[in-house]
């Protein structure tokens, strides 16, 4: 069954997100587009959480109370931005256990 979690990746942007597997199993992130929730996902990161993957499905920039920077500031929105946090919601998933051995 999904989780619920909070992932920080800056003092203040902490992305709601659903997780389901063991931390430091392999990582599938799950990203949603506009006009969607996180909550698309939930059927497909419990899935993988049972196949033995980790699974996270955040609330992308300005959908969650956490991760909401000005609006009125366009750049904060640009898609360099978007990647951006994706690129450090796996480095802070990857850093919450990481698995031993088959270290690439």
């Amino acid at each position: 069954m999904p989780a619920s979690e909070q992932i920080a990746i800056a003092p203040h942007l902490a992305f709601d997100a659903i997780t389901a597997g063991t931390p430091g199993a392999p990582l599938v992130l799950l990203l949603h587009g506009f006009a969607e929730s996180m909550h698309c996902w939930r059927a497909q990161v419990a899935c993988l959480g049972d196949m033995g993957y980790r699974a996270v499905a955040p609330s992308q920039r300005g959908y969650s109370p956490g991760a909401r920077p000005d609006p009125r500031e366009f750049s904060h929105y640009l898609i360099d931005r978007l990647m951006d946090d994706a690129m450090a919601i796996v480095a802070a998933s990857e850093r919450v256990q990481p698995r031993a051995g088959n270290r690439r």
